[in-house]
């Protein structure tokens, strides 16, 4: 059986082709995962099971937790399964060794979820056996969701390939359907490929690619997922659809339309085939569902300029100078690849950043702030749009016309080159007629501190050498 994900997983932008973790999954979704599961194999305790308060509200199943189930005789009546959670927490207290208040890491031991029966018989308690047994083997068991049926898949002359978006693949490599493909985010594994040319291409369809035939239930589906789907293939026929009634075992692809994920591990795969959210993370590094929309390929494009002006200034900087930007290069990089690649930008977010000059400084000046890691940037994102209008004292804005202000220094200018100190930007009033006063103090980006700073070293080492006074300076896929 497919085991129940509680985190989620994306592409690795370092390495193509490959996936990390992203985030851990709600604990509200978790639960009803298995509240599923536990209902589709017939194993519910028929009192009833529950979730615990504390993990009602959008708290996120912990990384690296281990889970526990506990069956016995309540105190007064029926029989209980407790599923407690291991893990490691923050937790404010006295410390027994220095006897100060503080912030300690520690291991903790919480309650999760409880199921109870009112039956009190050896049989009763069997059950709550066979249903605590059940738990841990959702989360721990058989966790390869691939090998029965994949053994039992035909590879036809693996000598031939095609190449898809993503990789070469051949008979017996396993791929995902990309989007926009009514076939999006299964999983399959190729079991022919029929060459371009060819009678037998001829014979079976008019595409002008070669034909990838695909078994898209070679993967073991969880329940969740199979609803998924059901509901999808619902929609296109216009009628209930079962799973099984779906003509999902030889489905004739364009290799456009293809992602191969023959390179990851069987773990990999199981993890994106478990979890939707793991497929849609994972084909968006390839297909960007945004990619076409005019706000986000005109944002797209000011990110990419921000990037480039960024490391083409970078040339005029001493070797200790890069290593003491260190921090802020790499996040510069990084920023850039997910704000390009992996966020999916609401209405909101795309009027927010196109408002910006640089919008990449503003994502990884918080970054730098925040000193977290590529796994944090939804929490990044989350600081940036509670914090909006912070950004309108520090950071050049486009006018409403298009036209670009007067920016502060940035490395996009050479280092050691002056520049006047800008009047601060001034927020937009309510009211077109009303006036805004410039506010008290002015804050400069990271980078403008980071070009300021640099240029000042770069004028006093010069001056000091001459033995001056220091100044300062500032388908295609076709089917038939």
């Amino acid at each position: 059986m497919a085991i129940i994900e509680t985190e989620i997983w994306k592409a690795n932008p370092d390495r193509p082709g490959t996936i990390i973790f992203d985030s851990s999954r709600v604990a509200q979704d978790v639960f009803s995962d298995l509240e599923a599961h536990l209902t589709s194999i017939g194993r519910m305790p028929d009192e009833y099971f529950n979730l615990w308060m504390d993990w009602k509200n959008g708290e996120l199943f912990p990384k690296d937790a281990t889970l526990a189930c506990e069956v016995n005789f309540g105190g007064s009546e029926g029989i209980y399964l407790d599923i407690s959670i291991e893990y490691k927490k923050d937790m404010y207290e006295y410390s027994r060794e220095t006897g100060e208040l503080g912030w300690h890491n520690r291991t903790v031991i919480e309650r999760f979820a409880t199921g109870k029966t009112l039956g009190e018989s050896n049989d009763d308690l069997d059950r709550m056996n066979l249903i605590a047994s059940s738990v841990t083997a959702a989360f721990y068991g058989y966790e390869d969701g691939v090998h029965a049926r994949y053994a039992a898949v035909k590879h036809n002359d693996p000598e031939k390939t095609a190449k898809t978006i993503y990789g070469e693949v051949k008979s017996g490599d396993w791929v995902i359907a990309a989007p926009p493909d009514e076939y999006a985010y299964l999983l399959g594994v190729v079991t022919e490929i029929v060459k371009l040319g060819t009678p037998e291409h001829a014979a079976e369809t008019s595409n002008e690619t070669d034909n990838i035939h695909i078994d898209f239930t070679a993967f073991e589906y969880p329940p969740e997922r199979i609803t998924e789907i059901e509901e999808r293939f619902s929609g296109l026929y216009g009628e209930p659809k079962a799973f099984e009634e779906l003509p999902l075992d030889d489905v004739i692809m364009a290799p456009d339309m293809l992602i191969s994920i023959s390179n990851l591990s069987q773990g990999e795969i199981t993890r994106l085939g478990n979890l939707l959210a793991n497929c849609e993370s994972f084909c968006n590094c390839f297909i960007h569902p945004q990619r076409g929309d005019v706000k986000f390929d005109t944002l797209a494009g000011r990110i990419e300029k921000n990037l480039s002006d960024y490391q083409n200034a970078l040339s005029g900087y001493s070797k200790q100078e890069i290593i003491d930007m260190a921090g802020k290069i790499c996040a510069m990089s990084d920023a850039h690849s997910y704000l390009t690649t992996y966020h999916r930008y609401s209405d909101d977010e795309l009027d927010f950043f196109l408002q910006f000059q640089n919008p990449l400084d503003i994502v990884a000046d918080v970054w730098c702030e925040h000193r977290s890691g590529f796994d944090d940037m939804s929490i990044i994102m989350g600081h940036i749009n509670d914090r909006r209008n912070d950004f309108y004292y520090g950071y050049p804005v486009v006018s409403n016309a298009g036209a670009l202000l007067p920016k502060t220094l940035t490395h996009s200018e050479k280092p050691g080159q002056a520049a006047m100190s800008p009047l601060p930007l001034q927020k937009k009033s309510q009211d077109a007629g009303e006036k805004t006063k410039p506010p008290s103090a002015k804050k400069q980006s990271i980078t403008a501190q980071l070009a300021i700073a640099g240029a000042e070293a770069k004028e006093y080492n010069a001056q000091r050498a001459q033995n001056q006074p220091a100044t300062t300076v500032k388908h295609k896929k076709e089917i038939d």
